[in-house]
């Protein structure tokens, strides 16, 4: 699922495709041009181009363990094949997997261009620090801010305390489950108000991660919205960060964890006031990813 805003071209397949768009505009076309049956299919794009998943599965596979592959395949655009199995692609696709299909593509004789795009990730996240005023640390921001750090709570009283709070968090946990909850963190930081203009701006970013699975990012939205609003304490809000924080170090790569950053600055000013307590969160979320 990663966050990148190169756009692909494949001549005679589509046009400004995402990378997960791309794959399944290529296996879709390779199938039905070539009368696929699913060991070719299997065969013509083995497990190994995608890194961690399936590229293609059975449709009948992918809906028996719906918990385990729900979102991460193109379920609503099955392929028929010539055996009769009817399979889906995955959607799981990012700068860190994806060229290895490519090679592949150019290999079976498709020609493949990529479109750059005008919005820079990098370049944002650079105005970002400026805006922190390129503070070392999470403690020299906070001091500069005049804020308090808390101290760190007993290991015993922590641990009965997680007991508790794990029990409330949503049954899945994705990566966008994270980017998600640090979200909210920002626009939920000052009062529980939440502007039109934040709100836009919270919706954009997040489909952003996920375009090809609008259903999917709106199901991780509403849990972890209710998830978020169920804590009582800015305490339990900073002890399931710090979990989620490695849960993303865990899935995203570092030019992936500073797009978050830089998706928190755009919140941060969506309603024309950057302010310390928006500062802080992103700061020690800076500091948490060891950016």
């Amino acid at each position: 699922m990663a966050k990148d805003y190169t756009k692909y071209s494949v001549e005679g397949v589509g046009e400004n495709l995402s990378k997960s768009g791309l794959v399944n505009a290529v296996v879709t076309h390779y199938a039905k041009k070539n009368n696929c049956d699913f060991p070719t299919l299997l065969k013509t794009f083995p497990d190994e181009l995608q890194g961690k998943r399936f590229v293609v599965k059975k449709l009948s596979e992918v809906k028996a363990d719906s918990k385990k592959y729900e979102g991460r395949y193109f379920t609503k655009d099955p392929i028929k094949l010539s055996d009769k199995e009817v399979v889906v692609v995955c959607n799981q696709w990012g700068s860190d997997n994806i060229q290895p299909f490519i090679d592949k593509t150019k290999s079976l004789g498709y020609t493949v261009e990529a479109i750059s795009k005008d919005s820079d990730p990098m370049k944002a996240l650079a105005d970002l620090e400026e805006m922190l005023a390129n503070a070392a640390s999470f403690e020299q921001l906070a001091k500069s801010l005049g804020v308090e750090l808390d101290e760190d709570e007993d290991e015993d009283d922590e641990a009965e305390k997680q007991n508790e709070k794990d029990s409330k968090r949503p049954k899945e946990i994705y990566g966008l489950t994270a980017i998600a909850f640090f979200y909210m963190m920002v626009i939920h930081n000052t009062d529980n108000d939440v502007t039109k203009e934040e709100f836009a701006i919270y919706s954009e970013k997040l489909l952003e991660w996920d375009d090809e699975n609008p259903e999917f990012v709106n199901r991780v939205h509403n849990e972890v919205a209710e998830w978020y609003n169920s804590m009582e304490s800015e305490e339990e809000k900073q002890h399931y960060m710090k979990y989620l924080v490695t849960v993303a170090k865990d899935l995203f790569s570092t030019d992936q964890l500073k797009a978050i950053l830089s998706d928190l600055g755009a919140l941060a000013q969506a309603d024309g006031d950057f302010s310390n307590a928006e500062a802080k969160v992103i700061g020690q979320l800076m500091e948490e990813f060891g950016i």
